[in-house]
């Protein structure tokens, strides 16, 4: 009997296992803390050394990092001022098993300030010793309170800014996000007006295996576990042929697998891997089972993002895929039960709305832009809508669908144009509102002398 059930009872056990290691990972941490007690020196710098006037300072008071600053922005075009906090020997240098950082802090300035929060790595092939400009800038925005409070970020909030992948022509692993040798922690303010920012502490906490090296640990663990089961079954299917044993009841198990199996290839086809929507095939398919109905009325919806290629330009394709994730759940998550959205292409989506009259597409593609607009993101989109006719065919509907795209991208995108036959001529009905510019990082951050404080 227990022979019977080998399969089942390795399967169990990596599964046990595979939980065990995960919850011990996640329940077992490992922290460390960068304190005014054990950093080795705190540094200010500014815009002086570049002919600003911008001035800054940076002190060890009262257990706190006390950062002061008066940027002044009409003196320079690229303004700012900063504090270094080098840390100590007793610190970890490698901190590339941190899951986030916590940074407790607080800014005098009144309803808070955003800051740029650099942790800087030494990059063998680039960084050069005593020469902080040199150094990886692994880059995020904090939104700090002025009350004292903990802001936490994450490994994957950071990116290597172009500016500096551009001036030592960093590529490959060099340019991206790392934390294998950190260096020096700095909190930057580049827009104008003065104030203080007290830090009291940086922790860093993570689990004693980093995600990467327990994924593929418990990754070979199931491939070995695969393999010896199937290797297992094989046998046992072989024996059971060769002793002509194989029951009916089993035959049609496998074939059931195999229809199951041969269903979901068929569901992943029709699907979008990145976005989970339909495809071009499945959109076909639905939108043929929803048209053979009688009576069947629809409004086209063709949209894509405004600007597309500068986001994978200057952020990357890995920021680029997460846009296309954010825009496909915003618009899924408003749409009725009857309706179909698809990746058409790119970055270009198009929807189908069961019964619904141009101006309701047009109030649903208001909502979803308005949704994108008072969101977090940095992007909008264009909007082509079209009623279906009497007689008309999709291929009609969507030609129409893109020429009032078309219309919108070419009035100044962020705009919702639909299509209307007015005299053999296409006019357009228009809702705009101001294109939000890109914030994408500056080209360039110029690095002053520092005042070091021992």
């Amino acid at each position: 009997m227990i022979s019977k059930f080998k399969t089942e009872i390795l399967i169990a056990t990596l599964l046990l296992v595979t939980l065990a290691v995960i919850l011990a990972n996640k329940v077992v941490v490992r922290s460390c803390s960068l304190l005014p007690q054990n950093a080795a020196k705190v540094m200010s710098g500014d815009d002086r050394a570049w002919g600003g006037t911008s001035v800054s300072s940076a002190e060890i008071d009262d257990d706190l990092f006390r950062f002061t600053y008066d940027v002044n922005g009409k003196s320079l075009e690229k303004i700012y001022s900063l504090i270094s906090i080098s840390p100590g020997e007793d610190f970890p240098r490698d901190l590339s098993w941190v899951d986030r950082f916590e940074i407790t802090c607080k800014t005098t300035r009144q309803g808070g300030e955003q800051v740029f929060f650099y942790i800087k790595d030494f990059e063998p092939t680039i960084s050069i010793e005593g020469d902080y400009a040199s150094l990886k800038y692994n880059e995020t925005l904090l939104s700090l309170s002025d009350k004292m409070e903990t802001v936490t970020v994450r490994p994957k909030d950071f990116l290597v800014p172009t500016w500096w992948q551009q001036s030592y022509n960093a590529k490959g692993k060099a340019a991206e996000v790392a934390f294998k040798n950190v260096t020096l922690f700095e909190f930057n303010v580049n827009t104008g007006g003065e104030g203080v920012i007290e830090i009291a502490s940086i922790q860093c906490v993570g689990n004693w295996v980093d995600s990467a090296t327990l994924n593929q640990s418990l990754l070979w663990l199931w491939m070995g576990g695969t393999l010896i089961g199937l290797v297992v079954r094989t046998l046992r299917l072989k024996k059971r042929l060769q002793d002509k044993t194989v029951s009916a009841s089993q035959l049609q198990a496998h074939n059931n697998l195999l229809i199951t199996e041969s269903a979901t290839y068929h569901e992943l086809a029709r699907r979008d891997p990145l976005t989970g929507l339909f495809n071009r095939y499945g959109l076909e398919a639905e939108f043929a089972d929803l048209s053979s109905k009688s009576s069947f009325e629809y409004s086209m919806l063709l949209f894509d993002l405004d600007k597309f290629k500068e986001i994978n330009d200057n952020l990357g394709h890995c920021y680029g895929d997460r846009v296309l994730f954010d825009v496909a759940t915003i618009v899924r998550s408003k749409l009725g039960d009857k309706d179909i959205i698809a990746r058409w292409g790119g970055d270009e989506f198009l929807v189908i709305l069961s019964n619904r009259s141009a101006k309701q597409a047009s109030d649903f593609a208001e909502e979803i832009r308005q949704s994108i607009l008072a969101s977090d993101l940095i992007y909008s989109c264009s909007f082509g809508v079209c009623k279906s006719e009497a007689d008309s065919n999709f291929e009609s509907i969507f030609s129409k669908a893109d020429a009032a795209l078309y219309d919108s991208k070419n009035s100044g995108r962020n705009k919702i144009s639909s299509y209307r036959k007015e005299s053999g001529r296409r006019a357009a009905d228009r809702h705009t509102a101001a294109v939000p510019e890109i914030t994408l990082l500056p080209n360039d951050l110029p690095t002053g002398e520092f005042t070091i404080y021992e």
